[in-house]
């Protein structure tokens, strides 16, 4: 299958890029970021870019948006709207231009607000700018999917990805917890959901199964 991967220079997409290529996939990546690790497979493009995105998403079996604005403290916070909405909007376009019929969009848990223990039956009530952006998005997927029965759309609302080569909070946690160097705050008994990449990925591969 010919899949065109958005914002695949970072954590995830690496992982991902590298998953589809040991499938037997073909794979280009579109990102604003260059790529480390397949720079031969990557092209610079931005979201934002509706004439670049068109342009450059050619003859795609299917889309798989990893690209967003996702920093806590992005400024100025209108950023999340003009990456996570508006270029949800321009991919649509795009994809209805191609004729592309299948798409994959990593949203986030984030669309819950700070519900604890939210699954898909959870009533959606994002309590920051980053989650209620990905909350339009995905309203903006469902509209193009819903507008033509042939489409497939896959939203996928991920917690916190840790794993090789993400240095996040949780992976600062793990080599304290190693080093011995943890120091518990409070009764510890707060939850906090996470998600191996490993997992995550192949749970994406399996969207090609159908």
């Amino acid at each position: 299958m010919r899949v065109t991967v958005l914002g695949g220079s970072g954590f995830i997409g690496t992982h991902l890029i590298s998953a589809l290529q040991a499938a037997g996939h073909v794979v280009r990546n579109l990102d604003k970021a260059p790529s480390a690790r397949h720079p031969e497979l990557s092209t610079l493009a931005d979201v934002r870019d509706a004439e670049a995105l068109r342009r450059l998403l050619g003859s795609s079996d299917c889309v798989i948006n990893l690209a967003a604005e996702h920093g806590d403290q992005v400024r100025p916070s209108g950023l999340y709207g003009e990456v996570n909405v508006g270029g949800a909007r321009n991919l649509v376009a795009a994809l209805t231009a191609h004729g592309c019929q299948r798409l994959i969009y990593l949203s986030s848990a984030a669309v819950y607000g700070r519900q604890a223990c939210a699954d898909e039956r959870s009533r959606l009530q994002p309590d920051h700018p980053y989650g209620a952006s990905k909350w339009q998005a995905e309203q903006i997927y469902q509209r193009w999917a819903r507008a033509d029965g042939t489409r497939v759309l896959t939203l996928i609302r991920p917690c916190v990805v840790f794993g090789e080569g993400h240095r996040g909070n949780v992976r600062t946690l793990i080599e304290h917890l190693r080093d011995g160097r943890f120091v518990m705050v409070g009764r510890g008994q707060h939850r906090k959901s996470i998600a191996y990449v490993g997992n995550l990925v192949d749970f994406l591969l399996t969207r090609f199964d159908d």
